[in-house]
């Protein structure tokens, strides 16, 4: 299954990131998008390229994000959560740092983060390890608050559309009882073709 990647940039034409992150579901936005709604407490890679010197706009992003810019002067103290590449890079290069990157960041909601395949409650540090549909259907809940039954059907779990399955509802039943044993007080609900973790 390709994990999604959310890229932000004021470029019109995609086919570079598109080549050069041919391993991943690409979603594409404008840098603008992440000072609208929810976006900004997400996870994406960010390339900036203004003749613009100052980076501030980004110092208050609470998600996961890794900035690709042209801009060398950087006097800006940034959280973890941020980080910066302003030297010239090749593609392979940027495939690396976004692999490095997104293997090293905590994924968090509430309560709970995710780091090295396991839910880890955060106020009591119980942790469960996290088998490999569990650990991505729960990244895609956690990044994303909602998601219908059909993506995790088609995507995560590759079952095609015609076929009948119970198996979403056995992951589910198997993460929800990996967070009665850390006892975090996060939810994950059905309703309909409806999954939302709260």
């Amino acid at each position: 299954m390709k994990n999604d990647l959310t890229i932000y940039s004021n470029f019109n034409n995609y086919s570079f990131f598109k080549q050069i992150f041919n391993k991943y579901k690409l979603i594409f936005k404008q840098i603008d998008d992440l000072f609208k709604g929810d976006d900004s407490n997400k996870s994406g890679i960010i390339f900036y390229n203004s003749p613009s010197d100052d980076l501030n706009i980004f110092k208050y992003l609470s998600g996961n994000f890794l900035i690709f810019t042209n801009y060398k002067k950087q006097n800006n103290k940034f959280k973890d959560n941020i980080t910066i590449i302003n030297k010239l890079s090749s593609p392979n290069q940027i495939r690396e740092y976004t692999q490095k990157f997104f293997s090293n960041k905590k994924i968090l909601h509430k309560d709970i983060f995710i780091f090295n395949e396991k839910v880890v409650n955060s106020l009591n540090n119980k942790s469960c390890l996290l088998t490999d549909i569990e650990l991505q259907i729960l990244i895609y809940l956690m990044n994303n608050k909602t998601c219908s039954k059909e993506y995790i059907k088609k995507y995560i779990l590759k079952v095609n559309d015609s076929v009948e399955t119970k198996s979403i509802e056995s992951h589910l039943t198997r993460i929800r009882k990996k967070f009665i044993k850390i006892e975090t007080s996060t939810v994950i609900k059905s309703k309909n073709n409806d999954i939302i973790i709260v």
